[in-house]
Order: structure tokens, then C-alpha cells, then sequence
């Protein structure tokens, strides 16, 4: 665990909010989950734990750790086609598409 996850998750006597926000890769939830255990807290009853990235560390966590699913391969393929299709001039230069994403929820 770094010593920046463990300083967010540690209250020194402080409050600290019950929300820790980090936009990062996979890992970056199960190393908070590690560091608020560490601390003493616990995710579901002292704070709650969300990724923006659903993955195997995610799903398999104690506690499962909530994730939105961005579904960034389909994503990339949409993306492609849609330019592809500019280009080619098959579809108009405004289009606009819409990306569907999952959250899935987990604990309580």
C-alpha cells in the first residue's frame, strides 16, 4: 500500500470524508480497500467503495467493490467505425452516437 493511499485512509483524530475519489486503473480500489482495512475501517458500514474501473480485483475483492463498467473495448470499436465511416462519407460529419456503460453494484 503507498503511503499516500494509507495518509487518505488514516483520520489522525481528524473527520475525513467518507468518500475517497480516485480515477485510476483496477488496482487503485482493492489497494484503498487494503489501506482503509489497515486503518481500522470498514467499506459498508465506515465508508463506501467505488472504482470507475470494473475488473477480476474488483469482482473477487472482500468486500466485492462496486465499479462502473465502461466497456472500453466496445467503446473503441464504436469509436473506430464511427470515424471510419466519416471519412468515408457514409455518415454525416454531426452524428453523434451514444455509449452504453454498466454499474454494477455490489455490497450493500
Amino acid at each position: 500500500m503507498s503511503t499516500s493511499t494509507a495518509h487518505c485512509v488514516s483520520t489522525d483524530g481528524r473527520t475525513i470524508d467518507d468518500r475517497i475519489r480516485a480515477a485510476v486503473g483496477e488496482c487503485a480500489a482493492p489497494g484503498v480497500l487494503r489501506a482503509l482495512t489497515a486503518a481500522g475501517r470498514t467499506v459498508d458500514r465506515d465508508v463506501q467503495l467505488a472504482s470507475c474501473v470494473d475488473g477480476v480485483a474488483t469482482r473477487t475483492g472482500n468486500p466485492p467493490i462496486t465499479a462502473i463498467d465502461l466497456r472500453p473495448a466496445a467503446y473503441g470499436v464504436a469509436g473506430v467505425n464511427l470515424l471510419c465511416g466519416i471519412l468515408a462519407e457514409r455518415v454525416p460529419r454531426d452524428t453523434l452516437r451514444r455509449h452504453v456503460w454498466v454499474l454494477n453494484a455490489r455490497g450493500r
